[in-house]
């Protein structure tokens, strides 16, 4: 018994040895392979769909909704810009983007990443810019953004244009691209590009109180929503109580109001005597200069058109006539062209930075923020995210 023991031990120990040695040189060995910097092709969500998710990224809660397909293929390609194509990479590779931001040889714009670089020299893409960075402010991406996945956002530019959906088929092959998305040109609801605006378009809205205040607004009465009376067939007294609230507060110029949509006519009759003096700033071309539109006058009008002074119509917090209500800054996300979006907007605090130029012994007050009423009918996948 003693001699089968002893036997047993001479030769399983030496056996249990060297698998132990064995298994902890492959750890050493696997441990000590340098890390690849290209990442892993994983498995790519379907094109166009995303069914929603919850996760926690970097802290952030980040929720998205579903993606219902969208058969491109089925529009009209005059609903997007030629040439132009918007696309997200993948979050295996913000590392190495982030490391080799994109730049431009030979006039093609290179990402460093084999299969993108390959496509940006087929189809001549001449740019490639930070889609979510507006160029009027030069911001930077806090980690709220990253987690969201904005900075991983890039418009592709062609020249000359090519053709948009074999551009996007073409990328979302790739592993390197997870989303990709035409470029829609923006038109406001009701109004034409290009359109101007009329005393009849901004207008379009009983007081039983013994405590109201009325404007002399020769179009006030049809601003049923102000105060309905029942006219054009509505319900009386279905309406915001204007008259009411006149009587407490016609408007205050200290009070100044950002108005986040096309440019607002500033020489409008009835709009520019409650004009912010420095008129605002043009996002979309990074330009003082604001190019007027009719979408974004007609929600200046509402809000601050001048009261009480015998012309067109009544705005919410236009004054009482006494060069006394609220001053409108047109912050211009949308040119007349169609380009643009609420992506461009900046923060509050960059608009105060860039538009007020503070001086010593100088004040303003905080703006209002004011975004239209109306979204687009089609709502592409980085515009969905942005909301």
């Amino acid at each position: 018994m003693i001699f089968k023991t002893s036997l047993t031990n001479l030769i399983v120990r030496p056996f249990l040895f060297c698998s132990i040695w064995l298994i902890l040189f492959s750890v050493n060995l696997s441990m000590a392979q340098p890390e690849s910097s290209y990442p892993p092709v994983r498995a790519k969500p379907q094109p166009h769909h995303y069914s929603g998710s919850v996760e926690v990224v970097n802290g952030y809660r980040v929720i998205r909704g579903e993606r219902p397909p969208i058969n491109f293929s089925k529009q009209d390609a005059d609903i997007w810009r030629d040439g132009v194509l918007i696309i997200k990479v993948a979050g295996e590779f913000a590392r190495l983007l982030e490391e080799n931001p994109p730049e431009t040889r030979e006039g093609v714009a290179l990402f460093g990443m084999p299969g993108i670089d390959s496509l940006n020299y087929r189809f001549g893409i001449s740019s490639a810019t930070p889609y979510f960075c507006s160029p009027a402010l030069d911001n930077r991406f806090t980690e709220r953004h990253r987690a969201w996945g904005f900075h991983l956002w890039y418009l592709l530019e062609t020249d000359p244009p090519k053709d948009v959906l074999q551009m996007m088929d073409s990328y979302l092959a790739l592993p390197e691209v997870e989303q990709a998305t035409p470029s829609f040109i923006k038109v406001p609801a009701g109004i034409s590009a290009g359109s101007g605006i009329s005393q009849n378009t901004l207008a379009g809205f009983s007081a039983d109180s013994d405590s109201i205040w009325m404007p002399n607004d020769p179009m006030f009465s049809n601003q049923w929503s102000f105060n309905n009376t029942g006219q054009q067939d509505g319900l009386p007294g279905a309406d915001i109580s204007m008259p009411e609230a006149w009587a407490i507060e016609q408007g205050d110029t200290t009070v100044i109001v950002a108005v986040v949509d096309g440019g607002i006519d500033f020489n409008h009759e009835d709009l520019s005597g409650n004009m912010w003096h420095g008129l605002g700033y043009n996002f979309v071309h990074d330009s003082p200069v604001i190019e007027p539109g009719g979408h974004g006058t007609l929600v200046a009008g509402i809000l601050g058109a001048v009261n009480n002074n015998s012309t067109g119509v009544a705005g919410v917090a236009g004054g009482s006539g006494n060069d006394d209500g609220v001053r409108l800054m047109s912050t211009q996300v949308f040119a007349q062209s169609g380009t643009g979006g609420f992506h461009l907007h900046p923060f509050m605090q960059r608009i105060m930075e860039r538009q007020f130029h503070k001086t010593a012994g100088d004040t303003a007050s905080p703006a209002i923020i004011i975004r239209p009423f109306w979204m687009p009918l089609i709502i592409s996948m980085h515009m969905a995210e942005e909301m």
